[in-house]
């Protein structure tokens, strides 16, 4: 590429083995973080503190290169930037558990919004049954928005 010196586009080195996570400690670390933690693509602040100045898992430049890249795919940027945290730093299983934990925390998130009252409960529960039930997903979202609707 025109312009760009070879130090720029060759792939950085993972870190040392010092500063280098196991698999399940960068789940516990993404687990945590989506759970104490929120923002959407302002998590990737969250993950850059965690990687490269708290855990020294990532230089800045390798950070930065790998949120560029994540911001290039569709889909969520910080789950796949704690993909690309363990992927540089664990390898194939650390870029699995880490996005297993920043999904989890996610799913567990919305797990507790879910059922805060008993109204957000049952819809939820009655949701389910009719997905189980194979009722099409554009009946089970009117039917819950019109039960919302009416009960607020």
């Amino acid at each position: 590429m025109a312009g760009q010196s070879p130090e720029t586009i060759a792939p950085q080195p993972p870190p040392p083995a010092a500063v280098r996570p196991s698999a399940t400690a960068l789940f516990v670390a993404f687990l945590r973080l989506g759970l104490t933690a929120f923002g959407g693509p302002a998590m990737v602040a969250y993950i850059r503190e965690l990687a490269v100045v708290q855990k020294g898992w990532l230089d800045e430049r390798g950070f930065r290169d790998g949120v560029a890249l994540c911001q290039s795919l569709p889909g969520a940027t910080a789950r796949q930037t704690a993909a690309y945290v363990g992927l540089r730093t664990a390898g194939l299983w650390g870029a699995l558990l880490s996005f297993v934990g920043r999904l989890l925390s996610t799913t567990v998130q919305f797990g507790m919004a879910a059922t805060r009252t008993t109204l957000s409960t049952v819809l939820a529960a009655l949701a389910f049954l009719a997905l189980r039930l194979k009722v099409d997903i554009v009946w089970v979202v009117l039917g819950g928005g019109i039960v919302s609707a009416v009960a607020l």
